[in-house]
């Protein structure tokens, strides 16, 4: 069975949405010629606008590298969202005027995400330090067990896991007993909703 080339996938899909290559293009941060050229096979996309456009096009990247059904997204599930990869602010109240280091493009359903490197051996159970921990910074609960962003007034914001309904933070140490202590004067200022381990 030959399977059937990015492009004609590219345009079967595009018009099941009932999208132009313009309007495909604008999802996707690129030109119409360009989404023109990937239909021709003239040339392939690279594997990060791949994302990108698998996840306008409501579909996962797999859908244009295996024959059969596509896999849909959910219609309620993530969208596409160039996530600003932070420095760590000294304190919670300089998170707006920190350094963006780039963008990540991710399929998150987060409002208001921001991405901070893991650097907390005091964390490194949630993934390797480097990581980056994309954190939705808008108002909503945060469930025990569940990590959160914890500010204090002239202090250095830090990801902990909320524990003792919502009375305690914790530590995640990959060795050693956690570390809890009473939420006190800290303040949750969002919650961790994925963690990227980048090669």
């Amino acid at each position: 069975m030959k399977m059937i080339s990015f492009g004609k996938k590219l345009k079967i899909a595009r018009l099941e949405q009932g999208l132009s290559q313009a309007q495909l293009g604008g999802l996707c941060n690129v030109s119409q010629p360009t989404v023109a050229s990937w239909e021709r096979n003239a040339h392939a996309p690279r594997r990060i606008t791949v994302v990108r456009i698998a996840a306008a096009l409501g579909l996962t990247p797999t859908f244009f590298t295996t024959d059969g059904p596509p896999d849909a997204l959910p219609v309620d599930g993530p969208r596409l969202m160039q996530v600003p990869v932070l420095e760590w602010p000294s304190r919670y109240a300089a998170l707006s005027a920190a350094p963006v280091r780039r963008y990540l493009p991710i399929g998150t359903t987060a409002q208001r995400p921001i991405a901070l490197p893991l650097e907390d051996m005091a964390m490194n159970a949630i993934g390797p330090l480097g990581s980056l921990v994309i954190i939705d910074i808008s108002d909503g609960d945060v469930e025990e067990g569940q990590i959160a962003l914890l500010a204090q007034a002239g202090e250095r914001p830090i990801l902990r896991r909320i524990a003792s309904g919502g009375a305690y933070f914790e530590t995640a140490p990959l060795r050693g007993p956690a570390m809890s202590k009473e939420i006190g004067a800290h303040t949750i200022r969002g919650r961790a909703v994925m963690v990227i381990s980048e090669l």
